[in-house]
């Protein structure tokens, strides 16, 4: 579920979700509205543990998630060896 969704079902301003999770809410618009920008693994985890699981890393683009092995996969292009 992405984040601006959950935040509508649970009606909780972006604002006091940011709060929450230790991050200003300049911090959370980013990732709400600016393509591309997302939050750290650390985020990632706070978000998850404050939603209760219903929203997950995948959930964001990939591109906001470096660390992810899509985005890895992706960025390394063919050079990507099966074992």
């Amino acid at each position: 579920m992405r984040l601006s969704a959950y935040l509508a079902m649970v009606r909780e301003r972006p604002s006091t979700f940011a709060r929450r999770i230790g991050v200003s809410p300049a911090t959370l618009s980013g990732w709400l509205h600016v393509p591309g920008r997302g939050p750290s693994r650390r985020n990632l985890l706070r978000i998850e543990q404050a939603t209760r699981g219903r929203v997950r890393a995948r959930d964001f683009e990939p591109e906001a998630v470096p660390e992810s092995a899509e985005a890895s996969a992706t960025a390394i292009g063919d050079d990507v060896l099966d074992y």
